[in-house]
Formats: C-alpha cells, sequence, structure tokens
C-alpha cells in the first residue's frame, strides 16, 4: 500500500519523500510509477 509524498525535482535523478517506506520496501532494480500533469513516467530505482 503506497503512503507518503514524493519530492521529485526536475534534471536530477534525487527522490525524496516524507511519510514513506523507501528504505524498507524499495530495492535497486525496483520501479516507481507517477504521473505528473497526466503524463505517467516510470522511473528506475537505482
Amino acid at each position: 500500500m503506497s503512503a507518503g509524498t514524493l519530492t521529485l525535482t526536475n534534471d536530477t535523478d534525487a527522490v525524496t519523500g516524507s511519510g514513506t517506506a523507501f528504505t524498507a520496501e524499495l530495492a535497486a532494480g525496483d520501479f516507481i510509477v507517477v504521473t505528473v500533469g497526466g503524463i505517467p513516467y516510470t522511473l528506475p530505482v537505482k
């Protein structure tokens, strides 16, 4: 189940989270799917 807020910054691969479980639930090779301005993006986790 998703929880928390992600912050994405244009032209960088940094993603920050508030109220998330990144370190417990994501690993290198996983993907995060986000929708920005109605456009879906699939972002790989490094």
